[in-house]
This record gives structure tokens, sequence and C-alpha cells, in this order.
């Protein structure tokens, strides 16, 4: 094994089948460790774990996502990858060990190098780290590394871009609904103006049928109209005569015709 010097920092060079003791397992991709009695930096995608290929820190998808802004540029270069600018607001839906987690810039989603991203609005444990390792390339991936050869015969298992993408969907979806019903349910509850100053006073309201009942209960009932008879029996003479003449001269109206 050699040790490779930089700037700022140092990377083993070694070969396969060495067993290293991991000191600092950065979420970064670049994982601190020693080799007997040297130190250095080594991509986390050419480590793996001698009980399982499957780390225990290797959480599963959060589609809800975490709030991350781009601290530098990086162009795509891998079809499952994402192209983004500095200053960039990303949600991130899956931290991966390699250093390449999973983001979402709208409904798009690809790898991007998490030395790259900064939590949004919030310091993180390993701001130095990362500035140690800004100007660097990112870590190599774990699917793009030539021959390489698990320890173990039951080989790691990733999700494919279009599983993140379908998957991330769905849930966008599922939230659009959620948000959308309480303002479904307050325009179906909303009243109208003359209802809420009625309602001021926390008067019961009455269904449109109710109400409806009780104006037709409280209509006055029209008596019957009088017969002939008892309108001459209980009117003054003066009336009853005036009768008696337009009864008369109708009947000899009709006689003479």
């Amino acid at each position: 094994c050699s040790l490779k010097k930089t700037e700022t920092w140092r990377i083993f060079a070694f070969l396969i089948s060495y067993i290293f003791v991991v000191v600092l397992s950065l979420c970064l991709g670049w994982w601190f460790c020693q080799l007997e009695s040297k130190r250095g930096w080594v991509p986390a995608s050419y480590l793996e774990p001698l009980d399982g290929p499957e780390e225990a820190e290797d959480a599963e998808p959060d589609y809800e996502g975490e709030l991350h802004a781009t601290v530098q540029a990086y162009k795509a270069e891998q079809e499952d990858e994402i192209s983004l600018e500095v200053g960039e607001t990303v949600e991130v839906i899956h931290k991966l060990l390699d250093g390449w987690w999973v983001v979402r810039k709208g409904e798009e989603t690809g790898h991007f190098p998490s030395m790259f991203l900064q939590k949004a609005g919030k310091k993180e444990k390993y701001d130095t780290e990362r500035m140690n390792l800004r100007g660097q390339k990112p870590p190599p991936r774990r699917s793009t590394i030539r021959n390489a050869k698990s320890i173990h015969s039951k080989a790691r298992q990733r999700l494919s871009q279009d599983t993140y993408r379908r998957n991330s969907r769905r849930y966008l979806q599922h939230k659009a609904g959620r948000l959308a019903e309480p303002l479904r349910n307050s325009k179906n509850s909303a009243k109208s103006p003359l209802r809420e100053r009625k309602n001021q006073n926390n008067i019961p309201e009455q269904s449109s049928s109710s109400s409806e009942g009780e104006l037709k209960k409280e209509a006055p009932v029209v008596p019957p109209r009088p017969s002939p008879e008892l309108i001459l029996e209980r009117c003054t003479d003066k009336t009853r005569k005036k009768v008696s003449i337009h009864k008369s001269s109708t009947n000899s109206t009709s006689s003479a015709s």
C-alpha cells in the first residue's frame, strides 16, 4: 500500500483484498481509514463490510425529501445522474454511502455528488471535512467500478433510476391530493354572508325543507265566501234595497231576451 499526499488531504492507493479499519465514515463518499500504521482517505465505493454486502446505515429512500443547496456545480456523466448549477435547491430522497445521493428537482430525479451539497439553512457536522474536500473530484460511483468483485455471494440491492422516478412521482401526486382535500372541504362548507350574519348569535340553522313547511303553517286561512242569502240577512236595509233593485232589473232583462 502506498500513500499519496495532496495539499489538504491524503488518499490511499491500494490493491484489492486489503482490510482497512474505518476511522471516520463520512456521508460525502470518502472514508478516513487506517492500514497498519498509515492513515488516509479511501472512496467508500471501493470498500465493502466484512459481515455482509449491505451497510446498516444505508437507509431506505425517503420520498418526502430533505432540502439541500448545491455548493458546487456538476454536469451529469451518466444517464441516471442529474446536472445542477451552484445555488440550486433540491430535495435529497436517498442518501447512499458511496457519496452519490439521489436528489429531486421538481419532478426530475438523479444521482448527485453529496460533497457538492449542503443542508439548507443549517451547518452540518462535516462542514470542515467538506471544505477540505472542495476542489477534488467526486468519488467514483459503486455502479461504475470496472471489474468490481464482491467478497460476498449475494450482491447488494440497488434501485434503478426508473424506480426512484416512479415512486417519487407517486409520492408527489399523493401529497398534492392531501393538500387539495382541505381546500375542497372548506369550499363545500363555506356559508353565504347572510347565513354568517344570522349565525353570529349561534342560532341553529334550519334546513330549507323545514323552513318552507313552517312558512306554509304560518300562512293565514282564507274563510269561505258567504252565500247571497247570508249577505241579505246580515246587511243593512239600504244595502238590501240596492241588492233587490239590482236583482229585479237583472230578472226583467233576462225575461225580455
